[in-house]
């Protein structure tokens, strides 16, 4: 799915996923980037499987990096795109009540 899409049409995605394209935008996240937060943060909630996002525990998360950072596939600045995501998910929109049905 192309973020052209997400911003097209919010019925292409949850409308969790809008608010996190929006917080995206916000952030000044280049849209050239965004698909690939969008990406790395479905690849988060793939790994960790939360019931919700506040009973994330913190071990679930350190978890995902430190696979990520074994597995070799992606280089530094890939790397720390990642985390961004994650923490633009986890920090940023967290704030609200976020349950994982949205995502």
């Amino acid at each position: 799915m192309s973020l052209e899409n997400v911003a097209r049409s919010e019925k292409a995605l949850p409308s969790r996923w809008q608010q996190y394209v929006e917080l995206l935008e916000r952030k000044g996240v280049p849209e050239r980037a965004q698909r690939w937060y969008v990406a790395r943060v479905e690849a988060f909630l793939r790994e960790v499987k939360p019931a919700s996002l506040r009973e994330l525990a913190p071990e679930a998360v350190t978890g995902f990096f430190q696979k990520l950072a074994r597995d070799g596939r992606l280089s530094d600045w890939q790397f720390r795109q990642a985390v961004h995501a994650v923490e633009l998910l986890l920090v940023d929109l967290a704030a609200s009540p976020i349950d994982i049905i949205g995502f």
